[in-house]
């Protein structure tokens, strides 16, 4: 009996970390782990081409050459509501890096985002909501397919007086997305990739037909690296790594847009 129930609370829990959005970057990996280590091996290419994109970045964006001399001081105004968010909310672990959010809020004020796509919701919410609080303009959307995990966005953003409208559950976002507008810029982080996977067709769609400008993270994950990858190789896309502003341990960002 003992054993049947310890059997049953074990699988209860196996259950509710294969259902966990926020945890299901981390069972990929560890899935994934032999390419992981073969990627360890790739090091040095990736340092070369961080280098080499970064240059070509600051070429087609104006301005983002400064971003490191800003980085500290976007920290700083970040700092406190991180702390509180992976302290109360999340775990650094899992969360949208502190390096990450400075980089976002940054390149959100470089190109004047007005209509802004937060597929993945979370400490990017607040963010995002930041940057078009401060600027004074902006739309932003955040999406999630899990409804617990808004929930959880909400009351994060309320505790900072932060605006929590367009807070939209996966379907909803599909149904709206219909009639709305693209977003000049999306940031896709939900939490399971293979639903990341589903969605990245029509994102590039939005990228080569109307200029959006699509951030992605865990661009370390080699699957998930060679599907993209293949994805540009059949449009008029360009990815570019953005490991020199992103890197935490392997893991980093990337930057989508319509080829020059």
């Amino acid at each position: 009996m003992v054993q049947s129930q310890y059997h049953s609370v074990l699988t209860e829990f196996k259950n509710a970390l294969i259902s966990s959005r926020k945890l299901a970057p981390i069972l990929h990996s560890i899935r994934t782990l032999p390419s992981m280590i073969l990627e360890t091996a790739h090091i040095p290419v990736h340092i070369l081409r961080q280098e080499s994109d970064w240059k070509k970045l600051c070429d087609r964006f104006p301005g983002l050459d400064q971003y490191f001399l800003q980085e500290h001081a976007i920290r700083e105004l970040l700092h406190a509501a991180y702390q509180d968010y992976v302290s109360q909310f999340s775990s650094s672990l899992i969360s949208l890096s502190l390096n990450r959010a400075s980089f976002l809020f940054f390149f959100s004020q470089l190109i004047q985002a007005k209509n802004i796509l937060d597929l993945g919701s979370g400490f990017s919410s607040y963010v995002f909501r930041m940057y078009a609080q401060q600027a004074g303009l902006g739309v932003v959307t955040s999406v999630d397919d899990s409804d617990s995990w808004l929930m959880e966005t909400q009351r994060f953003l309320t505790r900072y007086n932060i605006e929590s409208t367009q807070l939209l559950s996966l379907h909803q976002y599909v149904e709206s997305n219909k009639d709305n507008p693209s977003a000049d810029l999306c940031l896709l982080d939900l939490g399971d990739i293979a639903l990341r996977q589903q969605l990245l067709p029509d994102l590039f769609y939005a990228v080569e037909n109307h200029q959006m400008l699509l951030v992605i993270d865990d661009f370390h994950v080699p699957v998930y690296r060679r599907f993209i990858t293949k994805l540009c190789m059949e449009t008029n896309i360009t990815v570019y790594s953005l490991r020199k502003a992103t890197r935490r341990r392997l893991s980093h960002m990337a930057l989508i847009m319509k080829s020059p």
